[in-house]
């Protein structure tokens, strides 16, 4: 596997970025393996990423400019690559570039699936002046706001953790994206559909006796029937 230098990663970090389709903030994240040869840092690339929006059209912003909440972030993007249940191998190691801060649903994400600290790509391609140990410094956790950190522990509880639960359900949305059918439904069809595979996912990654689950995808499915006609 090719090593690459910090700014090596700088620049696929951006690339990455420059690969989705919003207009109000483009996002690239790279998800690496730092290695120490001779002294000298390199990283080996594992995934990468970008937002993207799965549903609407690939649109990741309505018309008055607000984010619809079926995007999917870079960090979760370049997480939901790996191999089912790799999370188990990832060490300290593992460092995740991304071009933007991560926001507490992703650093509880990352935190979930091993890794425990990322770089935040600086503006432009030059990266910052070297330091003696240019090791990535984490942020724990504990420093999200105590108001979402109760939320994602409910969240976990019942759903199981993030990491995992993005594995299985973009592999669920990559099977209806990819089948020749796809390009042919309507928005709303392919939106009910890709919030019904949400709820699949956390059916099989979380409680499956949760009753609202099961209730949502009846829903989904309810909505779309009330379009059709006999």
């Amino acid at each position: 596997m090719r090593r690459h230098t910090e700014k090596e990663v700088y620049v696929l970090a951006r690339k990455e970025a420059e690969k989705s389709t919003s207009n109000k903030c483009k996002v690239g994240a790279v998800l690496t393996k730092k290695n120490v040869i001779n002294g000298k840092v390199f990283y080996e690339v594992i995934t990468s990423g970008f937002n993207y929006n799965p549903s609407n059209d690939g649109a990741c912003e309505d018309e008055q400019g607000e984010t619809y909440p079926s995007v999917i972030h870079a960090e979760a993007a370049s997480m939901g690559k790996l191999p089912y249940a790799a999370k188990v191998l990832l060490t300290p190691d593992h460092v995740m570039f991304v071009t933007r801060e991560p926001c507490a649903f992703c650093v509880a994400a990352m935190g979930a699936a091993g890794i425990t600290a990322w770089h935040i790509v600086p503006k432009g391609l030059t990266p910052p002046p070297p330091t003696p140990t240019p090791t990535p410094t984490p942020t724990p956790l504990a420093e999200v706001p105590k108001g979402i950190a109760r939320t994602l522990k409910e969240r976990g509880d019942r759903y199981g953790t993030f990491a995992s639960h993005a594995i299985i359900s973009r592999g669920l949305q990559r099977v209806m994206t990819d089948s020749a059918n796809w390009a042919n439904l309507s928005s709303d069809k392919q939106e009910a559909l890709s919030m019904i595979m949400h709820k699949v996912g956390r059916i099989l990654n979380g409680d499956p006796e949760y009753k609202d689950s099961w209730h949502d995808i009846i829903g989904y499915a309810k909505l779309i029937e009330d379009t059709l006609e006999d």
